[in-house]
């Protein structure tokens, strides 16, 4: 025996298919002005059959609104969330088109090291005549802390460093959460591999921009890093020593390889790698520089 409705669920039912007929059955018809030619048979048959190329011409047309305007919001977000990257970006674009030279803060860091000649002084007894008789002292200041210095792009960051157990451990997930905290205060040296000076390859990475909203000062500390070529010089102040680097290359390659961290054997070398294009991770920009 089938299930009984109410009085109620027929109404409703009823009311269903009487509206559900009603929009199958509706059909607008625009009348032509007066005086004009109208088949009311030839309209009613386009509405019940509407010509397929009008029809498709229609739904293109609403697709590619659709698609434009994701588009155009796409942008104006990938903007927005990297605005201060891009910002760095357009301002050294524009610095060059006008042909405006930067001031270089960090011009005392890459000059030729000379050996300074010293001259014996032959001191007075006297104490006043002796503060007239010793030149002022000449003495290179170290940062207290590990910084990495790029002169052409005037950047001048703090390295950290991060602790290596998780990398024993092949515990890749805890590795990369430690390495992204560590980032917020700039950049980080790649646990595992050389120090600065030593034997290898020394490889720091850093961000070209990161979600806005993130805490850390240092976000958008490699958007420039594109502009550096081979022969520009970098600095590494690690443990109140002095190393210089100079680019030997410059190359891109995909986030699976790897090899970039590979340590050579007789060489003394650094690596820069940032993500490429700025905003994006879809590839990786590497810097490769020697000891000179």
């Amino acid at each position: 025996m089938g299930k009984k409705h109410t009085i109620e669920e027929i109404v409703k039912k009823v009311d269903r298919k009487i509206a559900y007929k009603r929009e199958a059955e509706f059909y607008r018809i625009d009348f032509p002005p007066p005086g004009e030619p109208f088949d009311i048979n030839a309209a009613l048959a386009y509405e019940i059959s509407p010509d397929t190329a009008v029809q498709f011409s229609k739904k293109a047309g609403e697709f590619i609104k659709v698609v434009a305007t994701s588009l155009v919001l796409f942008i104006l977000f990938f903007f927005l969330f990297n605005a201060s990257a891009y910002l760095q970006i357009a301002k050294t674009s524009i610095l060059e088109v006008a042909n405006i030279a930067q001031t270089d803060l960090f011009d005392g860091y890459i000059v030729d090291e000379e050996e300074i000649a010293q001259d014996l002084v032959t001191l007075s007894k006297d104490p006043e005549v002796q503060k007239t008789q010793i030149p002022e002292l000449d003495i290179a200041l170290t940062p207290p802390d590990n910084r990495i210095i790029i002169p052409k792009i005037n950047k001048n960051i703090p390295i950290v460093e991060v602790d290596s157990s998780s990398l024993a451990q092949n515990d890749w997930t805890a590795l990369d959460d430690e390495i992204l905290d560590a980032l917020k205060n700039g950049v980080v040296r790649y646990p595992g591999t050389a120090l600065p000076g030593e034997e290898g390859n020394t490889f720091i990475t850093g961000h070209s921009s990161y979600y806005f909203w993130d805490d850390g000062d240092y976000i958008d500390v490699f958007a420039l890093l594109p502009q550096l070529e081979i022969g520009d010089q970098i600095v590494m102040y690690y443990n109140q020593e002095k190393y210089t680097y100079e680019i030997k290359e410059k190359k891109e390659v995909s986030p699976s390889e790897v090899d970039v961290l590979r340590q050579p054997e007789g060489v003394s070398q650094l690596t820069l790698m940032t993500c490429t294009p700025v905003g994006t991770n879809i590839r990786r920009l590497i810097l490769v520089a020697e000891l000179i």
